[in-house]
């Protein structure tokens, strides 16, 4: 079993259909991106939501989905960090 620890309440969680990354996501305005076999940190997103109350991949896994309190929806590409 593996842990991973996030630094603030958790609010969404989402598994990439490749099965190769984990996007994780709470009060704090990041959203952190973990390894889907081991959970190794890998990067993290600033998103500018604030609490970001939403997120999933598309499925190819390259683009992730986000929502948050300030109303706003995202698309971020998860292999360059852009949105």
């Amino acid at each position: 079993m593996y842990t991973y620890n996030f630094p603030s309440t958790l609010w969404a969680v989402t598994y990439s259909k490749s099965q190769s990354l984990i996007a994780i996501a709470g009060e704090q305005d990041s959203i952190h991106i973990v390894s889907g076999s081991n959970l190794n940190f890998t990067t993290s997103i600033s998103t500018g939501h604030g609490k970001v109350h939403d997120l999933d991949f598309r499925y190819d896994s390259k683009m992730l989905l986000t929502c948050g309190q300030d109303r706003k929806t995202r698309i971020w590409n998860v292999t360059n960090l852009t949105m």
